[in-house]
């Protein structure tokens, strides 16, 4: 039984009501539901004499779909901060989205500081990438000085900096080093283009750590000490899933000692999947061989002058068995290359030139062609770490950085190791990501003990017995792609499932987790998220409603006399409609399916609405919704066309947005050779593709939609729906019972009372 003590009571009603009073706000009744769930399932967690979980699985999980008005940011820290306190844990807080991350960090946290009487730390946690190499920009800058003439450290890349990309440069190095820039890309004292920041930006690969002469000036250890020390740390679901993917604790707290709380929780399954995803292109893969030869030329140059004969053995070695593998590998890169191209001219493609393989099972040939392939990159993986290892024992010491001073133009020896291991690193990292393609598809029919059966979930979201569980397949297909060095195929594997993933690194691993958005029960239930995080625990499911005025707002769907599937009629009644239904509204946002259709309404209404129309693409989300609002405030309504991302996370209370507008159910796209290969699968198990996915999915996408019209308790408006599927097809009552209590107004599903309108 899951119980609070006294203490813990007092400790969290005190910080509550002292929140509530420093900032007048009145307790909501959804805010301290919600607090008490994740108090009680943090208190109910059963440790042993060191405080570690004991093995009650599921126990110390929390799935908590809480509407807007919830006011859940506040709901999720404030608990869960005080719990992580007496547990003596550390709390991790993760988001789908960089607008939500800096919520956090500017405003709740903040707030909670300031206003709850609780005296924490929090850092934000972000990916390598985002933080200055002060190494690779040192050796950037040497290599721009040097004699043309001379050898450069990056030759396949000497040509990609004008004068002013190296003028920008040397700013930034100059203002780094006043410490009037801390490294940060999201700090930039100027724009650098992406190309030119990634020259410079940390990564792995590069990166030797305590042993390069700049660690004690490095912006992305000053960061991660930070967020080592931090109470709570702000992450978003890619670098957690990455942290917990190389074991955990490289990065953030240790998965063992940490309260995760997951919001935007819906986005989790996608994420994972695309993490745990591979690709590899043929063509690719032959210029890779060739960049492999050019980087072992310049360490052999450099291992030429000055070191020792014992070295130069060791890199001879190295040299001579890569040699060997690579030559094993182009041959084997030409023969499957050679029947993936015969197999692609010879079936039938998809409208992308895709093929799929169907149950992702592949020919015996193929998986053959690619346990060869998977063979020669295994030992050149063995080659490569070798490699790496000798060029890493190298710097700093022998023809490596001495001192701060050495790279230099006129000591470009002095970082010529750095240079060879942060090439080899790449060279890893690329070696790594094709092993892991070749793998999958030289291993096509072996099976993952996968609990993700979706004819096996009872209505009250419990999985099947351990006999009726079967393992999710991959989806895999090539693409056939014309290129002027020849035709490509690009391979790819992409797992249907990662809830096994989900619960060997995340479940089984966290000391406690909390699952939350507004949208995690599509048609009622937790039945679809649960089985694609691998979570089977129904009793720890929660629906807690917000506080906003549905009643006095609308849900409509007008008579019409055209469907989605004659999309040209569609889109001109669409055209004909619109300036009539937000013609009154300061603030709307229209939401589309298709890039296509939003672009003829565009044309369609230019010059017919009373509004100023913004277009997503035509700008940054930021600037487009600055300028709608600023729009609004000055007394000239302002209309948004967006896509599928301006669905959720958009945030126009009052007149900002009175009228949401969609313009179809908002189904996936038919052709993703993903979604597909699950539906496929799906039915192979007895299952049914649109029933167990399509419909949960459009139903939490317009959960979504539907959520961006009432923002705050006061707000009004309407939403109007341009698909009379919903009224006339069997599925539509569930989709209506799904949405909130709107009043509602349907079409009759009567196509002559839309033309007796018109």
């Amino acid at each position: 039984m899951n119980t609070l003590s006294e203490s813990q009571k007092e400790l969290i009603q005190s910080s509550y009501s002292q929140w509530l009073a420093s900032n007048g706000y009145r307790a909501r009744r959804s805010q301290r539901e919600m607090i008490a769930i994740i108090a009680r399932m943090l208190a109910g967690i059963e440790v042993d004499n060191e405080g570690n979980r004991r093995s009650n699985y599921n126990a110390h999980l929390a799935l908590i779909e809480a509407g807007t008005g919830t006011g859940k940011t506040i709901a999720y820290a404030l608990p869960a901060l005080l719990m992580a306190r007496e547990l003596d844990k550390r709390l991790v807080l993760s988001t789908a989205t960089i607008n939500l991350q800096e919520q956090l960090v500017s405003k709740d946290l903040p707030d909670l500081a300031a206003n709850a009487g609780i005296d924490f730390t929090y850092a934000l946690a972000k990916g390598r990438q985002r933080y200055l190499c002060v190494n690779k920009l040192k050796l950037r800058l040497a290599d721009a000085a040097r004699d043309k003439t001379e050898l450069t450290l990056f030759p396949d890349e000497e040509s990609s900096l004008s004068d002013n990309n190296i003028a920008q440069l040397q700013s930034l190095d100059q203002q780094y080093h006043e410490t009037r820039w801390d490294g940060d890309q999201d700090n930039l004292p100027e724009s650098v283009a992406h190309e030119h920041w990634r020259l410079v930006a940390a990564d792995r690969p590069s990166c030797s750590g305590k042993k390069c002469v700049h660690y004690s000036n490095c912006a992305l250890f000053r960061a991660r000490d930070a967020v080592r020390n931090a109470d709570v740390v702000v992450a978003n679901h890619d670098l957690v899933l990455a942290d917990l993917a190389a074991g955990g604790g490289a990065i953030l707290p240790p998965p063992e000692q940490t309260i995760f709380v997951f919001d935007e929780a819906h986005h989790l399954p996608g994420k994972s999947r695309n993490h745990f995803s591979s690709r590899m292109s043929l063509l690719g893969e032959s210029g890779h061989l060739l960049q492999t030869r050019k980087v072992m030329a310049r360490i052999l140059s450099t291992r030429a002058g000055g070191v020792k004969s014992k070295s130069k053995d060791e890199f001879d070695s190295i040299n001579r068995d890569l040699e060997t593998v690579d030559n094993a590998l182009k041959a084997a890169l030409d023969n499957t290359g050679y029947m993936l191209r015969e197999l692609a001219d010879t079936s039938p493609l998809d409208d992308d030139n895709r093929l799929r393989f169907a149950n992702g099972a592949v020919p015996a040939a193929v998986g053959e062609g690619f346990d060869e392939l998977a063979q020669c990159y295994r030992a050149r993986q063995g080659l490569l770490h070798r490699l790496a290892d000798a060029c890493n024992a190298r710097v700093g010491s022998e023809g490596g950085n001495g001192n701060a001073e050495a790279t230099t133009a006129n000591d470009a020896a002095a970082g010529s190791w750095d240079v060879h291991f942060a090439a080899v690193g790449q060279l890893q990292q690329h070696c790594d990501a094709a092993l892991e393609v070749c793998s999958s598809y030289a291993n096509a029919d072996s099976a993952r003990d996968d609990e993700a059966d979706y004819n096996d979930m009872n209505q009250d979201g419990q999985g099947g017995d351990e006999q009726s569980k079967e393992s999710a397949p991959s989806a895999r297909w090539l693409q056939s792609e014309d290129r002027s060095d020849g035709q490509d195929v690009l391979v790819s594997s992409v797992p249907l499932s990662t809830a096994s993933i989900l619960r060997d690194i995340l479940w089984k691993q966290c000391f406690a987790s909390v699952l939350t958005s507004a949208t995690l029960a599509p048609l009622g239930n937790f039945k679809h998220f649960m089985r694609r995080i691998g979570y089977t625990d129904a009793s720890s499911a929660h629906v807690i409603h917000g506080q906003l005025n549905f009643a006095e707002a609308q849900f409509y769907v007008p008579d019409m006399q055209s469907e989605p599937g004659n999309a040209s009629a569609h889109t001109e009644e669409i055209i004909a409609l619109l300036p009539e239904l937000i013609g009154g509204a300061k603030g709307a946002l229209v939401l589309f399916s298709s890039r296509a259709q939003m672009e003829a309404v565009q044309q369609g209404v230019q010059g017919f609405l009373a509004q100023q129309l913004l277009v997503q693409g035509h700008s940054s989300r930021q600037a487009l919704v600055e300028r709608h609002k600023k729009s609004i405030d000055a007394g000239e309504p302002s209309v948004i066309f967006g896509l599928a991302s301006f669905a959720e996370g958009l945030d126009l209370p009052g007149d900002y947005c009175s009228e949401v507008v969609i313009a179809k159910l908002p189904f996936a796209v038919p052709t993703d050779p993903v979604d597909v290969a699950m539906g496929e699968w799906v039915e192979s198990r007895g299952g049914n593709a649109f029933a167990d996915i399509s419909l949960p999915e459009v139903s939490m996408r317009l959960m979504q939609a539907s959520g961006r019209l009432l923002r705050k308790e006061s707000d009004t408006g309407r939403v109007t729906l341009l698909d009379t599927r919903i009224v006339r097809k069997y599925y539509g009552k569930q989709l209506l019972k799904a949405l909130p209590p709107f009043q509602r107004v349907l079409a009759t599903g009567n196509k002559s009372a839309a033309k007796s309108r018109a």
